[in-house]
């Protein structure tokens, strides 16, 4: 039940962070927060999409080896590999 809770109120608050930049910091963190809360409630396939967007917004905003980047980058790869291994993922088509 609080995952439900921490994911609605993750999703509320991307939402309303909406009105900032899409590579802001804040909003950035929000839905880093927003991909675990999905991961934990086994929404692979939303946590995929939505760390891709942020992985993607952090390489351009940060640079390539910031912390921040690679975290977020090393958590698309953990999310990855589990939902691979479990079937949730399809695999990416290089």
């Amino acid at each position: 039940m609080q995952i439900d809770e921490a994911v609605e109120m993750l999703e509320h608050v991307v939402k309303v962070q909406g009105k900032l930049a899409e590579d802001h910091p804040d909003q950035l963190v929000s839905q880093h927060a927003l991909v675990r809360a999905y991961h934990a409630d086994g929404q692979e396939a939303f946590a995929v999409e939505l760390l891709s967007h942020v992985v993607a917004a952090k390489q351009r905003k940060l640079r390539v080896d910031h912390p921040s980047t690679n975290v977020s980058e090393q958590l698309l790869a953990h999310i990855l590999t589990e939902s691979r291994l479990a079937g949730d993922v399809p695999p990416v088509n290089t």
